[in-house]
């Protein structure tokens, strides 16, 4: 017995199995996961926290970040909020342009008897280069450094949404510019502060 197709029939399973492809390489997203720690040497870490919680000290951190534009700002020190629409080169392509649109919340550090929460900054971020968006969540710690009062230890994870075909290219893309806000970091005199 033999299985009989009719005429048509194998360009419409070609065309399913291209279509599941290109699903696979282009339209689907995948998220992954960073975590960097470093210290900032000479800085408590509300020095460093409010620093950080300001966008505008972001094009020092991150000079790729071209220009940027604070669209809604709201609450108070206790509960603060921004929305900031933003635009960077990329670093392993600088004349690539990315458009990011991200809110951020600042939360102070909160003592509750013998427990308290750090300082710290969570982001939610939509991203677009071409036609391609993902979203990226953030969260950054700021805690006192055990080996010193005037040294903070940052703890920043995110969450970072590729499609498949580009992941490498996300997670180099990420790396390097980690790499030079680290090395600018190491830069600022935070006792001037």
């Amino acid at each position: 017995m033999t299985l009989r197709l009719r005429p048509g029939s194998k360009k419409v399973a070609y065309y399913s199995i291209g279509l599941c492809i290109f699903y696979w390489l282009f339209l689907r997203t995948k998220r992954y996961t960073q975590t960097i720690e470093f210290s900032v040497e000479g800085a408590d870490p509300k020095t460093v926290w409010e620093f950080w919680a300001d966008f505008s000290n972001w094009q020092k951190l991150n000079p790729n970040v071209l220009d940027f534009e604070v669209q809604h700002e709201k609450g108070n020190y206790e509960n603060w909020e921004y929305s900031v629409k933003y635009e960077e080169a990329m670093n392993l392509i600088p004349r690539a342009r990315v458009h990011i649109w991200a809110v951020y919340r600042v939360i102070p550090e909160q003592r509750h008897g013998h427990f308290s929460q750090p300082f710290r900054i969570t982001s939610q971020h939509k991203t677009c280069i071409m036609f391609f968006c993902f979203n990226t969540d953030a969260e950054m710690i700021f805690v006192n450094n055990n080996k010193s009062k005037k040294s903070t230890k940052v703890i920043e994870t995110v969450d970072i949404e590729c499609i498949p075909l580009l992941s490498s290219f996300c997670k180099k893309e990420f790396n390097a510019q980690r790499k030079e806000i680290l090395e600018n970091v190491e830069q600022i005199d935070f006792s001037s502060i």
